[in-house]
C-alpha cells in the first residue's frame, strides 16, 4: 500500500498545474512515507526512544531519529536518515495541509516527492 500511494503522487505530480493539487501531492508522498516508515519501524529487532514526542507522528519520527542503541547492520544509519527525511517531508505536510495562507508552489511539491523518493530508496532500496 505505502507504494500505491507513492505512485498516486508521483502521477499527480506528473499533470499538477495548481497550488491545490501540489498540496495534494505533499500530502500523498508524506503519507506513502509514513506508512512506509512504520512498515521500517516495525521490522526493527528493538526501537528506540519516543522521549518526550506526543502524537503518533511525531512519536515515529522520534523512534526513528533515536533508534536503539544495539541495532546493527547499518540500522542505526537507516533509521536516522529515514527519520530526518520524515521530519522534513512532515514539515511540508503541516505547512500544505494546514496553512493556506503560505504558498505551495511547484518546487515544494517536488520536494515531497524526492523526499519520499528517498525514504523508499532507503527503505526498500534503490
Amino acid at each position: 500500500m505505502p507504494h500505491d500511494l507513492l505512485n498516486a503522487a508521483q502521477e499527480i505530480a506528473a499533470i499538477a498545474k495548481a497550488e491545490n493539487t501540489y498540496r495534494a501531492v505533499v500530502n500523498r508522498s508524506y503519507y506513502a512515507s509514513y506508512h512506509a516508515s512504520i512498515e521500517f519501524r516495525n521490522a526493527l529487532p528493538k526501537i528506540g526512544s519516543v522521549g518526550g514526542a506526543r502524537g503518533v507522528h511525531e512519536q515515529l519520527i522520534a523512534l526513528l531519529l533515536n533508534p536503539h542503541r544495539k541495532l546493527t547492520g547499518g540500522r542505526i544509519i537507516k533509521s536516522k536518515t529515514v527519520g530526518k527525511y520524515l521530519r522534513q517531508l512532515c514539515d511540508l505536510r503541516a505547512n500544505a495541509d494546514y496553512h493556506l495562507n503560505l504558498s505551495v508552489g511547484e518546487d515544494v511539491m517536488r520536494d515531497a516527492v524526492t523526499l519520499a523518493q528517498s525514504i523508499f530508496d532507503e527503505i526498500y532500496g534503490a
